[in-house]
């Protein structure tokens, strides 16, 4: 699978990232986990926003090489913020999955966007 993603009309281009990570709660209040990566223009600081966010979630993976850093890093070189959410019952978030895709992943990916 490949990903295209017009670069060509970019935010900006930025040196480094800066990636932060905390619980957003989902549709009924479950604590899921995300990782936000920002673009930075030095070490340990993020640039002056605003950024378009690109949000992706998962069943876990946050940091396990998924081969979303590549993209992490494309996105975040040309101004995008990239949120990784992992879903209820996976990786660091709290909640119980029934299912891949459950209907309850789509309300709280809502939520999140809310």
């Amino acid at each position: 699978m490949s990903l295209y993603i017009p670069f060509e009309k970019g935010y900006g281009t930025y040196a480094g990232t800066v990636r932060t990570s905390r619980y957003v709660e989902g549709s009924d209040g479950t604590k899921l986990a995300v990782d936000i990566y920002l673009p930075a223009d030095g070490p340990g600081e993020a640039a002056p926003g605003p950024f378009p966010l690109v949000l992706h979630a998962a069943k876990g993976g946050r940091r396990m090489g998924t081969g979303i850093d590549a993209i992490t890093s494309k996105l975040v070189a040309n101004g995008y913020a990239h949120m990784f959410l992992e879903t209820r019952g996976s990786g660091a978030s709290y909640g119980y999955s029934k299912s891949f895709c459950e209907p309850l992943d789509a309300r709280d990916v809502a939520a999140v966007i809310e």
